[in-house]
C-alpha cells in the first residue's frame, strides 16, 4: 500500500491540493478526499477478499511478500 500512496502522490503533487504527503494520507482541510487517499486503498484491497469469496475458482490469491522471497 506504501508504495502505491507514494507512487499516487509523486504523480499529482503539483495540483495545488496535494500540500505535502501527511495532508495527501488523510485529506484536506475541507474535508476532501483525494483520487487515492489511504482509505480508498483500504476500501480496494478489502474488497479483494469478497472477490476470492464468491468467486474462488478463478480467483488467485497473491501475496506481495510471497513474490519477494526469490527476488
Amino acid at each position: 500500500m506504501r508504495s502505491s500512496l507514494v507512487s499516487n502522490f509523486e504523480k499529482w503533487k503539483d495540483r495545488p491540493e496535494y500540500k505535502d504527503f501527511s495532508t495527501f494520507l488523510r485529506e484536506d482541510e475541507k474535508g476532501n478526499r483525494f483520487n487515492s487517499d489511504i482509505w480508498w486503498c483500504m476500501r480496494f484491497y478489502n474488497a479483494w477478499g469478497r472477490v476470492l469469496k464468491n468467486i474462488p475458482n478463478t480467483t488467485m490469491f497473491v501475496r506481495y511478500e510471497d513474490l519477494m522471497i526469490n527476488t
